[in-house]
């Protein structure tokens, strides 16, 4: 998907320059509300843009429905790299270290049971537990020793139905969010928020793009790095008032 929208602004801005030379980057980066740094490492490759930005820049572009649409589908076709995962499967594998083990065999498939259980401060016979739930379950095989990730990525979120499973998992993430505050360093982790009024009738559009934000920043983390730790993203949005039907 960057390849496809950078050769589009590419064009966009060649097409211009072609019809004045002294048409410069920084002028095309200031009509798009775009930093020339970041322009410039997106065309290289080397950053990449929000979907919030993208769509700006195809409206100041004056981009026709028809182009709009083509990247909408190919965002959709990104999205639907993550595998939503079956309830039947959340009532056995609803425990986040499920979710922490298949990431960091991301990090190094070689690891043995006793390392993985030191590096989530877990028992080791707990651990292989995990590791056989997984090998049955057809998430993971193993060969000499070594692990193959069958389902790389997964979504257990659902923006429309929830259930005591997911429950229990997104509780036990936010105890493990608010445990961090005080265990882990400022420098490791990063906990904000955003209070702000809005129209809940919008809700659903809210909800798709705070899951198309998810789904994006993970592919974007993982893309072109030296993978070495597992970390958690915790994403809440909730009202604070009541509303007058309640």
């Amino acid at each position: 998907m960057q390849k496809n929208f950078a050769a589009y602004l590419e064009k966009e801005f060649l097409e211009r320059r072609n019809r004045n030379p002294s048409y410069s980057l920084r002028a095309f980066a200031k009509l798009l509300g775009v930093d020339q740094s970041t322009l410039s490492k997106f065309f290289n490759g080397a950053r990449d843009l929000s979907w919030t930005i993208r769509t700006q820049c195809l409206e100041r572009l004056g981009a026709s429905e028809t182009v709009i649409a083509q990247f909408e589908e190919e965002r959709r076709t990104l999205l639907s790299e993550y595998t939503e995962l079956e309830e039947s499967l959340m009532t056995v594998i609803g425990d986040w270290r499920f979710w922490g083990v298949l990431e960091y065999l991301k990090i190094d498939n070689k690891c043995s049971v006793e390392f993985l259980a030191n590096r989530f401060h877990i028992p080791v016979e707990d651990m292989q537990g995990i590791l056989e739930q997984l090998l049955k379950l057809g998430f993971i095989s193993q060969d000499q020793n070594v692990y193959k990730l069958l389902k790389p990525n997964n979504s257990w979120v659902d923006g429309s139905k929830t259930s005591e499973a997911r429950k229990m998992l997104q509780k036990r993430l936010s105890q493990l969010s608010y445990d961090a505050i005080d265990k882990v360093g400022i420098e490791s982790r990063y906990h904000g928020s955003l209070t702000v009024a809005v129209d809940k009738n919008r809700l659903p559009e809210i909800k798709d793009k705070i899951m198309a934000f998810q789904a994006e920043l993970g592919q974007y983390i993982q893309k072109k790095s030296s993978l070495n730790e597992v970390y958690q993203l915790t994403v809440s949005f909730f009202p604070l008032t009541k509303g007058s039907e309640v």
